[in-house]
């Protein structure tokens, strides 16, 4: 598979799950077969781009070279993510009126995807030589600080402010994890990412900025879907097909379009020009160089030496 039909396919599918979902959005529909049909659509879609992602990685030696490590394992997250998004979307069909997901294992294979996707970041910014930003003071500073503050603005949100507070802690233990654990996960995940590409931009070749931009912009995008998520459903406002959705459906063509366009070969073929034609009948003949053959000296008859009388 070329890279010029992996990166058309991912606009192509991507562009098809975002028309449907505003024919689906702004028609009000909610609670219909054509909402959970999407949500398959999303979950098939996150697993076409993390296979393709996978096979990125192969062309560059698989974890034997630093951005095959980095392509991979933000594909594996991709992958985790998707199995998480199309075992809920099986709820769906066998209970419609469910809203969240009844069983913690299919929250245990979703948020599996975030240390994967922190590998693959590390990975990726070492190969990129983008890495070194951290070992600057002021870049670790940085990063606790924004760490911090995102991870302060979650807490005040989605527990003060969507859950009541004291009402988030009469919860089961698993249901504060996973509630408080996608956004701070997350969250971690973005600050890193931008913290050490804007520090290094400099340093990156031109052939990586671009793909790693729209990465970026996948991170930041899947932490507003998580946060968002986690916000309505504390408050009891989502559905199927929301805006949340929407998010997550550019999060994942954000990693599908950006992990691909790292492929190391080249977009667009190009063809080696064709050889110009010579017209031999047009040249001018060349006289042939006159040969000269050399005459050995002992052939050259020498001045005569004999005495006469005349020299005497």
């Amino acid at each position: 598979m070329n890279k010029k039909f992996k990166f058309y396919s991912v606009i192509g599918i991507s562009t098809f799950m975002v028309i449907t979902w505003a024919a689906i959005f702004f028609s009000h529909t909610v609670e219909q077969q054509i909402n959970y049909y999407w949500q398959v659509g999303m979950g098939l879609s996150a697993l076409y781009f993390s296979i393709i992602g996978i096979m990125t990685a192969a062309k560059w030696n698989w974890l034997k070279s630093g951005v095959g490590r980095g392509v991979f394992f933000i594909s594996l997250g991709t992958l985790m993510w998707s199995i998480g998004q199309l075992g809920w979307s099986y709820y769906l069909f066998t209970d419609p009126s469910t809203q969240s997901p009844p069983s913690h294992l299919l929250d245990i294979v979703d948020i599996s995807a975030i240390p994967l996707w922190f590998t693959g970041v590390l990975m990726l910014s070492k190969a990129t030589g983008a890495r070194y930003g951290l070992r600057k003071v002021k870049g670790q500073i940085l990063v606790v600080v924004v760490s911090i503050i995102m991870i302060s603005l979650s807490y005040y949100f989605l527990v003060v402010v969507a859950r009541g507070g004291t009402a988030y802690f009469a919860q089961p233990f698993w249901k504060e994890f996973f509630d408080l654990g996608y956004s701070v996960g997350d969250a971690v995940i973005a600050t890193i990412a931008i913290v050490i590409f804007a520090l290094s931009w400099k340093v990156l070749g031109g052939r990586f900025k671009l793909p790693i931009s729209i990465i970026l912009a996948g991170f930041i995008l899947l932490y507003f879907a998580d946060f968002a998520f986690s916000y309505m459903d504390g408050r009891g406002e989502y559905y199927n097909g929301d805006v949340v959705d929407l998010l997550y459906m550019l999060t994942i063509a954000a990693f599908g379009l950006g992990v691909n366009m790292l492929d190391p070969s080249n977009l667009h073929s190009v063809k080696p020009p064709s050889p110009v034609p010579i017209d031999h009948t047009a040249l001018p003949l060349e006289q042939p160089a006159a040969l000269t053959v050399p005459v050995p000296v002992s052939s050259v008859p020498p001045e005569s030496s004999t005495l006469t009388k005349e020299s005497l």
